[in-house]
């Protein structure tokens, strides 16, 4: 049986670990609201023939997407470890 302070401190990881997933969420919303402008700079470019500026657009989308990526496994890891710690607290 785990005591007290074992709970309150899975308790206190849990709101924590859920308050920075939201955080987290925030962000890849940010990050996917980039992503669409830059597409649409992008286009912009190429409708004026500004093949290069388009490039650039598309190379700054590579990183924004993989900054997108990394936040999701975040997001993934941070909902695992919350299931795992409700698991926990089921069985006291």
């Amino acid at each position: 049986m785990a005591s007290q302070n074992q709970v309150a401190e899975l308790h206190r990881v849990r709101n924590q670990l859920e308050s920075s997933c939201r955080d987290s969420k925030e962000r890849l919303k940010e990050l996917v609201d980039e992503l669409s402008n830059l597409k649409q700079k992008a286009k912009d470019c190429l409708r004026k023939h500004d093949r290069e500026g388009a490039i650039r657009y598309l190379y700054r989308m590579r990183g924004v997407r993989k900054q997108a990526d990394l936040v999701v496994l975040v997001i993934n890891k941070q909902r695992s470890i919350i299931s795992e710690i409700d698991a926990k607290l089921d069985r006291v």
